[in-house]
């Protein structure tokens, strides 16, 4: 890990203090929302009647795909995209070279935009064809309490995405420093930083957070990692790393 100066370390532990915050904040909205769908749920398997199982289907559908859901999604992503451009213009000055923050172009922000917003629909979608599929299939007869039980699995789910929400934050923040950096008018060398890593982090995370010798963009990019872009996902999934610049090539 990189001997990174006190103001660094500190805006650093002060993002990684915002993700979770921000994280426990959205999966208590989604809870609501989970809350809304249990109850569409419990009505539908209480009912023997085939036009109120599809009802139910269609409102479950609905809240997932265009209703509650989205809202919270669409909420998310507007307020955490300036939040993290909001940590960047403070992580700069911090740094031991200097990167100019107007580098960062409006198309950057609408594909982060995008890309945080399409990601976390899409699970809804995903979450929404399942339930879907298994209530069409309790109207034609499929067993209720099996069906009670995989819903429960699935609502589960919702009321569990803090972690889902911190890794669309990471990306997002990781995407920003993407944009900034190598858009730079001097070539960089970056080190790994932040995070926590332990003996259960994974290797990509151990490798890196040992290694003393910075490394240039290009030599980031053809890491061999489980996601695309290394310099965005880092260790992937959960992983609150991320690159600093730390001299010039």
């Amino acid at each position: 890990m990189i001997d990174a100066s006190a103001a660094l370390r500190e805006v650093t532990l002060e993002h990684e203090r915002h993700v979770h915050k921000v994280a426990q904040e959205y999966q208590f909205q989604m809870s609501i929302v989970a809350d809304e769908i249990q109850a569409r749920m419990v009505g539908a398997l209480m009912s023997d009647n085939y036009v109120s199982i599809v009802q139910a289907k269609d409102a479950i559908d609905a809240a997932l795909s265009l209703g509650s859901y989205q809202r919270v999604i669409l909420e998310f992503t507007d307020k955490e995209v300036d939040r993290e451009l909001e940590f960047f213009a403070k992580i700069l000055p911090t740094l031991p070279v200097e990167v100019n923050y107007s580098s960062l172009d409006a198309d950057a922000i609408s594909s982060l935009v995008y890309f945080t917003h399409k990601s976390l629909i899409d699970y809804g979608k995903s979450v929404s064809a399942k339930l879907s599929r298994t209530l069409t299939a309790v109207a034609f007869g499929y067993r209720k309490e099996i069906a009670e039980e995989y819903f429960s699995k699935e609502i589960d789910k919702l009321r569990r995405m803090a972690p889902l929400f911190a890794f669309q934050l990471m990306l997002t923040f990781r995407a920003i420093g993407y944009s900034i950096f190598s858009s730079s008018d001097a070539e960089l060398e970056y080190s790994y930083y932040g995070g926590l890593t332990t003996e259960s982090s994974r290797n990509f995370c151990k490798k890196l957070d040992k290694r003393q010798q910075p490394m240039l963009m290009g030599g980031i990019e053809r890491l061999q990692s489980s996601m695309p872009n290394p310099f965005i996902s880092c260790g992937g999934y959960g992983c609150l790393h991320w690159w600093v610049p730390v001299g010039y090539a």
